[in-house]
């Protein structure tokens, strides 16, 4: 039967000591906080992205503002159409 190879990953030794007495404190495996921090930094670089893009729209004026105008449309539509409703009211337990 043949061995799975372990994946190896080099690190400066003072990144391994860190690595490996953060994982020590949290009583959690090196690989279970690396797992950890990759998802944070996906997650950051994914925000990151987004707050890009939303950057670059907003300096687009004529395009951000369409969408605006639009946006603004559909909340008068959506803001018109419960004006009539009756407020909310959950009931008692």
């Amino acid at each position: 039967m043949a061995r799975s190879a372990t994946p190896m990953v080099k690190l400066k030794p003072d990144v391994h000591a860190r690595l490996q007495e953060i994982a020590r404190e949290d009583d959690q495996t090196m690989g279970e906080l690396v797992g950890v921090l990759l998802e944070k930094y996906e997650r950051e670089r994914f925000w990151k992205g987004v707050a890009d893009d939303l950057e670059k729209f907003r300096a687009d004026t004529d395009a951000y503002q369409r969408y605006r105008d639009e946006f603004t449309e559909w909340d008068n539509q959506t803001t018109a159409s419960l004006a009539a409703e009756p407020p909310y009211e959950p009931e008692e337990a």
